[in-house]
């Protein structure tokens, strides 16, 4: 070894020159957890301080889409209880349509109105949905156009309710 230069032993004995040190980093992100790597660069050869920088990568929480009935109204001779039971049974195929929308636009909330009609012999004869995007419309129609009811008193029950799709934390 010649004078004027350093040397370590690592703990297996082997000489390894000297250098290495602190690499200080900075680095943005947008909220969430920024992932990142840095490394550092001396312009001392003698110091073991160097300066660096890090580049972050935004990861945020996954939205949870949510939905909740606001409101139903009927009319014709069928109870709003049963109703309810019925649609309740919809509700996770209308929930899917809802976060198949979510992952084409991750911001879009809002309410849809869905109305539809049963013939006498309880099965849906009409549905619709307006209120938010055409594809969800369109899902939350069909969903609830498979629906059978019991047979209603009379000919017809024609059903309107509201649903508020959120999304939550």
């Amino acid at each position: 070894m010649s004078k004027g230069t350093t040397s370590r032993v690592s703990a297996k004995g082997k000489n390894k020159a000297g250098g290495g040190g602190i690499g200080l980093g900075s680095g943005t992100g947008a909220g969430g957890i920024g992932l990142g790597s840095g490394t550092g660069t001396s312009t001392n050869p003698q110091s073991k301080i160097g300066l660096g920088t890090t580049r972050s990568f935004n990861r945020t929480r996954p939205h949870n889409p949510t939905m909740r009935v606001k409101k139903l109204t009927a009319e014709g001779r069928l109870p709003t209880d049963t109703i309810r039971r019925i649609l309740r049974r919809s509700m996770p195929t209308v929930l899917n349509c809802y976060k198949v929308a979510t992952k084409l636009d991750s911001t879009l909330e809002g309410n849809v109105i869905s109305k539809f009609k049963t013939s006498s012999d309880g099965k849906v004869s009409q549905s619709s949905a307006k209120g938010m995007t055409r594809t969800v419309n369109d899902c939350v129609a069909k969903a609830v156009s498979t629906a059978v009811f019991p047979r209603p008193q009379g000919k017809s029950v024609t059903v309107r309710y509201s649903l508020e799709f959120a999304l939550t934390m």
